[in-house]
C-alpha cells in the first residue's frame, strides 16, 4: 500500500535556510550525509530555478560534484534568502492599521518580525513500491501534479525551487526513491508575509493534506494517512481522539538514529547467538583436548618404535651412500670410455665427409668426360657429312666435264676424237689420283684435331 506524502518545514531564514539550499542544489556539498550516492546526482532535475545536474555524469564523489562547472555557476546564481528577500520586498505590500481599532490602514507597511518565517520547504514522495515501475514521463508528470497543487495552494510568485532528487539511497534497504523539494515564501494573496496564515493550527494542516490528497493522491490512487479527530477541549485547546493518527513526528535523523539503533540491535543479537555457538564449541574442544593428550601418549609410545626403526633405516642408508659412491667411480670410468668413443666417432665422421667430397669431384670429372664424348661423336658425324659432300662434288664436276668433252667432239668432228678420248683418259687418271688422295687425306687426318676444318 503506497501513501501520498507531503511534509513542510519553516526556517526564519539565515544558516538554516543556507544549510537547506546547500542541500537542495548540492551545491554547497556536505560529504557527511552517507546517504547520498554521488554517481546518481546527475540525475536529479529541476523543476522550478536553475540549477542544473547534466554535467555530473561522470561525479562519483561528492568532491566531483562541488568542483564541477554547474554548481560553480549555481553558487553565483541567487541563494535562497535572496529569492526570499526579492520576494519579501516585491510581494509584501500590505498596509499596517492603527492599533486603536479604529480599522483605518495607515500609509506604512507592516513591519517584518525578527523571529518571522520567511522560508518555507516542501517535500512530495511515496514509497520504492509506487516509483518502481513508473517511467521517467510518468515520474515527472506525477511531481509535476504536486508542485501544481503547491502553486495554487501558495501563490506561484512566491515559489523559487523545485528539485526532484533520485540520488538518496534508504539507510536500511539502499533503495532509491525520488522525491521533490519545493520552497518558497509564505506570502498571502492581500500581501502579507505570514506562515501563521497558512499553518495557523493543526486542524488547518489537515485541510492542506486533504486538498493535497484529493488533487495528487486519488489521481495516482494513492492511500492518505490516517485522519486526526481534532475537537476543541473546555481549555481552548485542540486535542486528537484519534490515536491511530497520534503518532508522533520524527525528524529525519530522529529516523536514521532509529533505524540504525535497530541494526546495532540486530547485530548484538547475532554477536549474543555467535557467542553462545563459540560457548558450546569450547566445551566441544575441552572434550577434544582430552582425547588428544590420550592420543598424545600414545603417539609417544609410537614415536619410541620409530626411533629404532629410524636407527635401522639410517644404517640401510649408510650402506646405500657407500654404493652410490661405487656407482659413481663407474660412472666417471664410463664416461671417459664414451668421451674416447665419441672422438673416434667424430674421425670416422670426417673422413666419410672426405669420401663424400671425393666421390662428388669423381662424378662431376665423369660429366665433363660425358660432354666431351658428345662434343666428339659430334665432330665424327660432321666430318662423315663433309666426306659425302666431296665425293659428291667430284662426281658432279666429272660429269660436267664429259658432256663438255662430247659436246666439243661433236663440234670439232672426228679428227679431234682421238685427242679427245686421249685427253678424257688422262682426265680419269687424274680424277683416280684426286681420289686416291682424298681418300689418303681421310685416313691420316684426325677430324677431331683442333686444326682440322681450318
Amino acid at each position: 500500500m503506497s501513501y501520498a506524502i507531503t511534509r513542510i518545514k519553516k526556517y526564519k531564514g539565515g544558516g538554516d535556510v543556507s544549510a537547506v539550499e546547500g542541500h537542495i542544489n548540492r551545491d554547497k556539498v556536505c560529504h557527511s550525509n552517507k546517504d547520498i550516492d554521488w554517481s546518481l546526482t546527475h540525475q536529479n532535475y529541476s523543476l522550478i530555478g536553475e540549477r542544473d545536474f547534466s554535467d555530473l555524469e561522470k561525479a562519483t564523489t561528492w568532491r566531483d560534484v562541488k568542483f564541477s562547472k554547474s554548481t560553480l555557476d549555481s553558487l553565483a546564481d541567487k541563494s535562497f534568502n535572496e529569492h526570499a528577500s526579492d520576494n519579501i520586498r516585491d510581494y509584501h505590500t500590505a498596509k499596517a492599521k492603527k492599533r486603536n481599532g479604529s480599522g483605518k490602514t495607515l500609509d506604512k507597511v507592516i513591519t517584518i518580525r525578527k523571529d518571522a518565517v520567511k522560508v518555507v520547504t516542501a517535500i512530495c514522495t511515496s514509497d520504492y513500491e509506487f516509483f518502481e515501475n513508473k517511467s521517467d514521463d510518468e515520474e515527472r508528470e506525477f511531481f509535476q501534479d504536486c508542485l501544481q497543487w503547491y502553486i495554487d495552494t501558495f501563490g506561484k510568485h512566491n515559489i523559487f525551487s523545485a528539485v526532484v532528487h533520485k540520488d538518496e539511497r534508504g539507510r536500511e534497504d539502499k533503495k532509491v526513491v525520488p522525491h521533490l523539494h519545493i520552497t518558497f515564501t509564505p506570502i498571502t494573496d492581500y500581501g502579507e508575509l505570514s506562515a501563521n496564515h497558512f499553518f495557523y493550527n493543526k486542524k488547518q494542516m489537515q485541510r492542506l493534506q486533504d486538498s493535497y490528497y484529493e488533487a495528487v493522491g486519488e489521481k495516482w490512487k494513492l492511500e492518505r494517512g490516517e485522519r486526526a479527530d481534532f475537537v476543541m477541549d473546555e481549555t481552548g485547546r485542540l486535542i486528537n481522539r484519534n490515536p491511530k493518527s497520534a503518532k508522533k513526528h520524527t525528524t529525519n535523523q530522529q529516523w536514521k538514529n532509529n533505524t540504525r539503533k535497530q541494526e546495532l540491535d540486530a547485530e548484538i543479537a547475532a554477536l549474543e547467538t555467535k557467542k553462545a555457538e563459540l560457548e558450546k564449541e569450547v566445551g566441544e574442544h575441552e572434550t577434544k583436548k582430552a582425547d588428544n593428550e590420550k592420543e598424545v601418549g600414545e603417539h609417544n609410545a609410537n614415536i619410541a618404535k620409530l626411533g629404532a626403526t629410524k636407527s635401522k633405516l639410517k644404517k640401510e642408508v649408510e650402506e646405500l651412500d657407500n654404493k652410490r659412491g661405487e656407482l659413481n667411480v663407474k660412472i666417471l670410468k664410463y664416461s671417459d670410455e664414451h668421451t674416447g668413443l665419441q672422438a673416434q666417432q667424430d674421425e670416422l665422421n670426417r673422413k666419410i665427409k672426405e669420401f663424400e667430397d671425393d666421390e662428388n669431384l669423381l662424378n662431376k670429372r665423369q660429366k665433363h668426360y660425358q660432354d666431351d664424348m658428345k662434343k666428339l661423336k659430334a665432330r665424327e658425324k660432321a666430318a662423315t657429312e663433309k666426306e659425302n659432300n666431296i665425293d659428291a662434288i667430284i662426281d658432279e664436276k666429272v660429269d660436267e666435264r664429259v658432256t663438255v668433252f662430247i659436246a666439243r667432239c661433236e663440234v670439232e668432228g672426228k679428227k679431234y676424237l682421238a685427242d679427245i678420248a686421249r685427253k678424257e683418259q688422262q682426265i680419269m687418271k687424274t680424277a683416280s689420283e684426286k681420289e686416291e688422295e682424298w681418300g689418303n687425306f681421310f685416313e691420316n687426318t684426325n677430324p677431331f684435331d683442333d686444326d682440322y676444318g681450318r
